[in-house]
Formats: structure tokens, sequence, C-alpha cells
């Protein structure tokens, strides 16, 4: 099967499209995603949809706002799709002010030659949901989140009250095509304290970690980070980007377990069942009050998460 008939058996399997609605592709101007962008807006155009494609230099961080003329678009159609090779425009205020309105927002999370390749399979898509969904009620009735890693991350904060986000392929409002998949929430700022040990990789650096970077947390900041000079000085200019920067302001779990390549250190490895991350900066658009520039994730392996009393899940084994 050819790209273009993938990607159409994706979007209707994960329930992205809908007759009669109108809709915008945002891609970044390197050259896979405009090409994938521009397979998709044939896909669209094929299945009878009225679509436009929009295509910007890349976001060099999570947070960083699209052009004033695509947060304009963004309010006038029925949902938009992403496509980007690093930083995406979840986490920025064009796209929270455009879900506000009921435009939903779905991440095109595979490259074109992922899609070639790919089958999508019923038993897969529902798993998937059913175990972000359950993770996701857990967290929502939870009030005090601890993690910790075989690593040596060990870290608590409050949840009490917070919204959670569902992340996962056929979710109709925040879709992610055809793979990405987590269960999150927003730390209440001030109540993180603890130790990060990223052992992993950082959201969009596109590489793996050669050896673990250390983040202290008091009052709900990082307030100090030890690890190689390449990660620390760029972890450390985020992270003091602004006054937001270093809040500890997301608990992730990965919850899809069909990913089709091994970990790089993409934006794809943060959906994978059996990892968490944490992220630094800006998380009023997911529930919580903290602004900044920047949202930073960082990706841990094997957590132990414990929600209030109850563990929900050992060394990335889900128990609930």
């Amino acid at each position: 099967m050819d790209v273009k008939t993938n990607i159409q058996n994706a979007l209707i399997a994960c329930n992205a499209v809908k007759e009669g609605e109108k809709f915008l592709i945002v891609a970044d101007s390197t050259p896979r995603p405009a090409h994938l962008g521009q397979t998709l807006l044939d896909a669209l155009l094929d299945l009878g949809h009225e679509t436009t494609l929009a295509i910007f230099p890349p976001r060099k961080v999570d947070g960083a706002e699209p052009p004033a003329a695509v947060a304009a678009a963004m309010k006038t159609v029925n949902a938009i799709f992403s496509i980007a090779e690093g930083a995406t425009i979840a986490h920025t205020n064009a796209r929270k002010e455009s879900s506000a309105l009921g435009v939903r927002f779905h991440i095109i999370s595979a490259s074109e030659d992922d899609l070639s390749k790919f089958e999508l399979k019923a038993e897969d898509i529902a798993l998937c949901k059913e175990r972000t969904v359950k993770i996701a009620k857990v967290l929502k009735s939870g009030k005090v989140a601890r993690v910790t890693t075989p690593k040596g991350t060990d870290i608590t904060f409050e949840i009490g009250g917070r919204a959670t986000l569902a992340v996962y392929p056929s979710n109709p409002n925040n879709g992610t095509i055809p793979y990405y998949a987590e269960s999150a929430v927003a730390p209440i700022e001030g109540t993180a304290e603890g130790t990060i040990i990223v052992d992993l990789a950082f959201r969009n650096w596109n590489y793996l970690l050669e050896e673990p970077l250390k983040i202290i947390v008091k009052g709900g900041n990082a307030v100090e980070m030890i690890g190689a000079k390449k990660d620390y000085d760029i972890l450390w200019k985020i992270a003091t980007t602004d006054a937001g920067a270093s809040n500890i302001a997301e608990l992730g779990i990965g919850t899809c377990h069909y990913l089709p390549r091994p970990l790089k250190g993409t934006s794809l490895d943060f959906a994978r069942y059996g990892t968490c991350h944490l992220a630094l900066g800006r998380n009023n658009d997911i529930g919580g009050n903290m602004m900044s520039k920047i949202h930073q994730d960082v990706l841990m392996d094997k957590p132990t998460i414990f929600i209030d009393d109850q563990c929900i899940m050992k060394d990335g084994e889900l128990l609930i």
C-alpha cells in the first residue's frame, strides 16, 4: 500500500475525519515534514475535504508560537493536523485558543517511511486507548504522585484537583496519528521535591544520552543540574529562559506498545510504554497555572509510580 492510502486508512481508523469538515495542516518547512504535509493534503483532498496546508520554519522549542496568520487560521477549521520534525505547536496559546473553540488538534506522529510500511491494527488502537484512559482516571482521582526509577529518580508532587490528559490515536479531540499515546497531569506548582535522573533522552534533541543528567528539584523548580557538559549547557539555558521555565510542569506516562522503531531520542519515544517523562516550563495549556516560553520534556526508563498509596506502575509495567 502507498503512503497516501495508508494515511487515509489511519485517519479513518483513528476517527480523525468527519464528512463535510474543513482542515488545516501545519508543517515544518524542513524537507520531510513539508513533503509529508503535501501527501496528507492530497490524501484529505481525495477524501473530499476542504484542506489548507501552511508551511513555516520549525519552532526551536515546544511552546514557541506559530506565525500570526497561521494562529488566526487555526480558529477557522474543524481540525488541525501538525507535522513537525522537532518541536510542535501543541503547547502554545494558538493551540489552546483554537481548542477552546472546539477545534480538534492531531499530531501526525510518523515519518513517511514508517507510513509506507505501517498497517494499523484495531486491537492495538483499542488496547492503547484502554491503557491510556485507565491511567488518566487514576491520575485524576489522586492527590499526590511519586515517581522513582532504577537510575535514581525520586520525586514527589501534588496533583489533587488537576485535569488529566488522555492522548491516544483514536481520541477524536487530541489524537496523535497513528502511534503517539500518553496519560498526563500537571503537578501543582511549587509542590515538587526530589531528584530527577534523566536516563534516556530529551524531547526533540534527536539523540540518546551517553550518561544520565541529574536535576535537583526544590519548591517546584529545577534548581541545579549535574551531567555531561553538552547536555547541561543546553538544558540549563532552556530552564533559565524565563521565570517559569524551571517549573516542574508535567508528568507524562507513555502508553503505546506498538511503536515501529527503537529509541532514537525523538518525540515519538515519549509515547513508549514502559517509560515516563517529566517536563520543565509551561503547563497552563494542560491544566496548570504556569506560563513560560518553553515546555521541555525529559525521558526516564522503567518508572515506578505511586498515586497516593497505590503503586500503579512497577519498573515500567502497569499494575492496574
